[in-house]
């Protein structure tokens, strides 16, 4: 396994909720869907695509990490309790945008 910033972050604090915000998403592409779609299944995280210049995808990434926080703080204090040293907010968060019946 590759030792990375996000492996150590993953080792050191397991039960904290994780994204990634990609600045400078005004400017001209150097990482593909693809690629993106990628890093978030195998690292289980979504990634928000922000720009400081024009304002946009500045606000989402923070609510909804309040809102999963929010929303699973008595799954992450129940599974912590078992034992469990990880629970998957991006699992949940796919899961609520399927009952939800909305995606963006």
């Amino acid at each position: 396994m590759e030792y990375t910033w996000l492996n150590s972050l993953e080792k050191d604090y397991p039960l904290l909720p994780k994204i990634i915000i990609a600045n400078k998403a005004d400017l001209p592409k150097v990482v593909s869907e693809k690629e993106i779609t990628t890093f978030e299944e195998k690292h289980k995280l979504k990634v928000y695509k922000t720009s400081a210049k024009d304002n946009s995808g500045i606000n989402e990434p923070f609510d909804i990490m309040i809102d999963l926080i929010v929303k699973n703080k008595n799954k992450i204090k129940e599974e912590k309790e078992k034992g469990v040293d990880r629970v998957s907010l991006y699992d949940v968060k796919k899961k609520n945008q399927k009952e939800e019946g909305c995606c963006k």
